[in-house]
């Protein structure tokens, strides 16, 4: 057989800062894993780049005991109709006020959290969290009953059996209909495995939970597939609205989606 080797080089210049052979080791390591990050291949070490490799280890230790510290918290995002103007519900959005360091951006952590698997135990407390608030809300007046919260969930997640048992469980406590639960799943991340997506999703369906693939249209994904999933809604992503008007070329393929 033939096999074909890639490879990936990072560079630290010897500088008088330095004061073991370990430290430009340490540097040069720190660029190749920037390399492989980036698929560059070959990467020259920079002071920032041993700042992101630092900033990202420290938030890999520090977010298991995220949860215990009671740093985490849901925000709630509302959701309009267009119809009418009412409420609808509410998108469920994770945020990290670190102890320390304040807030952390969601585009800083939710890539280590899903990378190292911390996203599973995480999405589960959200999913307790979410269920009671909108339990809690819809109790609050017989106008609230028809609510919803919409929840991100992890491609990594679906492809775990345990997240039927979380959704269930998340459901009972709180006394929540499943019809008031909306899960949203990347249309990257459905497409992945897209037989295991398939196969998840019908499952979730079938507790009565609605379905959602959250930005549309960046996700290469194959039409013969997502006629299979079996969701209730499909959000357009940004990149597609955000330059329609009336002579915005995007607004034909907004109305081809629709």
């Amino acid at each position: 057989n033939k096999i074909n080797i890639g490879i990936n080089i990072g560079i630290a210049p010897c500088l008088p800062s330095y004061e073991t052979p370990e430290d430009i080791l340490r540097d040069a390591d720190i660029a190749m894993h920037h390399a492989k990050e980036r698929g560059s291949g070959v990467e020259m070490f920079s002071p920032n780049l041993r700042s992101r490799f630092v900033q990202r280890a420290q938030i890999e230790a520090e977010l298991p005991f995220a949860i215990e510290r009671g740093e985490l918290s849901m925000h709630y995002q509302p959701l309009i109709s267009l119809k009418d103007g009412s409420l609808i519900g509410f998108e469920a959005l994770l945020r990290w006020f670190h102890s320390d360091r304040g807030f952390i951006p969601p585009v800083e952590f939710i890539p280590v959290a899903e990378e190292t698997g911390h996203i599973i135990p995480i999405t589960t407390w959200i999913l307790k969290e979410t269920c009671a608030q909108l339990a809690r809300w819809q109790k609050l007046s017989y106008a609230n009953r028809q609510l919803i919260v919409s929840v991100n969930i992890s491609g990594k997640h679906l492809s775990y059996q345990s997240l039927l048992v979380d959704v269930e469980m998340a459901l009972e406590s709180a006394k929540l209909s499943p019809s008031s639960l909306k899960l949203e799943i990347t249309e990257s991340a459905a497409m992945e495995d897209a037989e295991q997506t398939i196969r998840m999703l019908s499952h979730l369906k079938s507790l009565g939970i609605q379905l959602s693939i959250d930005d549309f249209g960046t996700g290469y994904s194959s039409l013969s597939y997502l006629h299979r999933l079996p969701v209730d809604t499909l959000k357009i992503d940004r990149s597609f609205v955000n330059s329609v008007g009336e002579n915005g070329e995007d607004s034909a393929i907004l109305q081809t989606i629709i």
